[in-house]
C-alpha cells in the first residue's frame, strides 16, 4: 500500500519505499530543489 500525506499540493512525508521508488517527476523536483 503506498501512502503519503500532501499539504498544499507538496509531499512532506513519504514511505521509505515511496520515497526511494515512486516519486513523480514534478514531486522529485520539488524536493531536490526545494
Amino acid at each position: 500500500m503506498k501512502i503519503y500525506f500532501i499539504r498544499h499540493g507538496e509531499a512532506e512525508i513519504y514511505a521509505e519505499d515511496d520515497f526511494k521508488r515512486k516519486l513523480t517527476t514534478i514531486e522529485r523536483v520539488k524536493l531536490e530543489f526545494f
